[in-house]
């Protein structure tokens, strides 16, 4: 029986261009007869569908074709050759075997990845996701593939792109989580980035950390913090507060429209009726500005052990005027006890005139507190601190009344017209 030539196969470039028109896909050199999408004129074999046909038609002729027709020297499939692909199979021609780009793109190439090809980028401990834009793998396109330390994926242009990073423009809910605010330059998380990002305790931003200030410019963002503690103070020191001894304007004005002093000790207004030059002396004092001028306002101790008495307002040494010591503390008895190098409430360090055998609060208790008690006196009445040895006594005056006096070294230490007699035991004042 007569042969019948058989259709020749379609040469590899016109099988690509029918694969493409077709809406399909060339995913690999190693199969350019396969087609991603249906319907692919194209058989497994590499056979046009059409020719495919054609042969089935006339099955009837069982005759074999000439191993050298045109035909078969036209379709090496056939022939069960492994013919090297020709020239014309594509962007792909010579096979996509090199580590980092083993899929082809029917555009580019090989590449890492395309949009078909998504996972080829999972096997990769750092780079698992497909930028569909460049073809490559890359760290992130969302933060699905980010996390830890830096959970959010960087999708704006710049060096970062595609990079999974603390934070971006859009998305600062780590920082916040930290209590920290996004540098969108470095798209890292700072500790601020101005001065309004830092609390009172340290609110001065410089290189993106929030320290001491060392004026009062900083404490502008803190509401109701508006001066800076220059002090060395450990616990104010370098921080925004209230007020300070020197500095109490925001404490406003109090009883007879004076400045409200502040509270040196906690950095506070004090109560209305604690005004400027408001304290006496030996009056209790929470700064130098509530003492008279030329006073200051200076911690007392008493006993041995010494016990803290307080803070109470003294003559400086050097001060002068009328009434004052002018250098010599004998001039205000009984502040006769001249104490150099004492340190105010406010830091202000001047020799002081203070009392040697008393305390304030007992000194203000002489000659007027009732110490009767059963009818006999009671010493007990008169010791304001407990200390090792009284700072107060019980004694008769003139009139037989109990009243309160003070101990004494000498005449010194009482009041001007009070003495200290030398007969009584223990040494008191005279009332």
């Amino acid at each position: 029986m007569s042969k019948r030539p058989r259709h020749a196969a379609m040469p590899l470039s016109m099988l690509l261009l029918a694969c493409l028109s077709a809406s399909a896909c060339l995913d690999t050199k190693a199969d350019p007869g396969y087609c991603a999408h249906s319907p692919c004129p194209w058989d497994d074999a590499g056979h046009h569908r059409d020719a495919a046909a054609a042969d089935g038609a006339t099955s009837s002729d069982s005759g074999k074709v000439d191993a050298t027709s045109p035909a078969d020297a036209a379709h090496p499939r056939d022939a069960g050759d492994a013919a090297e692909p020709p020239a014309d199979a594509g962007p792909c021609a010579s096979g996509c075997t090199t580590a980092g780009a083993l899929v082809c793109d029917p555009h580019e190439g090989c590449v890492q990845c395309n949009a078909n090809h998504k996972n080829a980028c999972t096997a990769s401990t750092s780079t698992k996701a497909c930028d569909v834009g460049t073809n490559t793998c890359v760290q992130c396109i969302d933060k699905t593939t980010c996390s830890g330390t830096a959970p959010v994926c960087e999708t704006a242009a710049g060096a970062k792109h595609d990079s999974c990073v603390q934070c971006t423009a859009s998305d600062d809910s780590y920082c916040k989580t930290n209590n920290k605010v996004c540098d969108t330059a470095t798209d890292t998380c700072v500790q601020c980035l101005t001065n309004q990002h830092c609390p009172a305790s340290a609110p001065l931003c410089a290189n993106h950390t929030c320290g001491k200030c060392i004026d009062d410019s900083p404490c502008a963002d803190h509401a109701g913090t508006p001066v800076c503690d220059t002090s060395s103070d450990p616990t104010f020191g370098g921080s925004c507060v209230k007020c300070t001894g020197t500095k109490y304007a925001a404490c406003g004005k109090g009883a007879g429209a004076k400045p409200i002093v502040c509270n040196s000790l906690t950095r506070t207004c004090a109560a209305a009726t604690v005004t400027e030059h408001s304290a006496g002396l030996c009056d209790s004092c929470l700064s130098d500005a509530q003492c008279a001028a030329q006073e200051l306002c200076v911690k007392q101790t008493f006993g041995s052990p010494a016990i803290d008495v307080g803070y109470f307002c003294f003559w400086r040494k050097d001060a002068t005027g009328s009434g004052a010591p002018a250098g010599n503390c004998l001039n205000v008895r009984p502040f006769a006890g001249g104490k150099l190098g004492q340190t105010s409430i406010d830091a202000t360090t001047a020799d002081i005139c203070g009392l040697r055998a008393t305390t304030c609060p007992a000194y203000k208790d002489y000659s007027s507190k009732d110490c009767s008690g059963s009818g006999s006196g009671d010493n007990s009445l008169c010791d304001d601190t407990h200390a090792s040895s009284p700072d107060g006594y019980c004694t008769q005056d003139t009139s037989n009344n109990w009243r309160c006096t003070t101990p004494c070294l000498s005449d010194d230490d009482c009041r001007p017209g009070s003495t200290c007699p030398t007969g009584n035991t223990p040494l008191v004042c005279s009332l």
